[in-house]
């Protein structure tokens, strides 16, 4: 049985299927929690982007990751 750690909220994924309870962004395995909440901090950004850009949101998202990683989970900030 193989172990698979979520590496930004540090949970083991029980079971764990490709694209279905965990997810890889570049090197990083998310646990289908932290891709919702990846997608949730995303597409508050997003929707305030103006003209969309596939490399700028490519970015974003291994930046969200990344303090991700650093500071246990994904910070959802909503836009006012």
């Amino acid at each position: 049985m193989e172990h698979i750690y979520c590496d930004v909220c540090k949970k083991e994924v029980h079971n764990p299927v490709p694209e279905f309870s965990f997810f890889d962004f570049a090197h990083i395995s998310v646990c289908e929690s932290c891709r919702d909440d990846l997608n949730t901090a995303l597409k508050f950004t997003v929707r305030e982007k103006s003209p969309f850009d596939f490399t700028w949101y490519d970015d974003l998202r291994m930046q969200l990751l990344k303090q991700g990683v650093q500071k246990g989970r994904i910070e959802i900030k909503r836009a006012r």
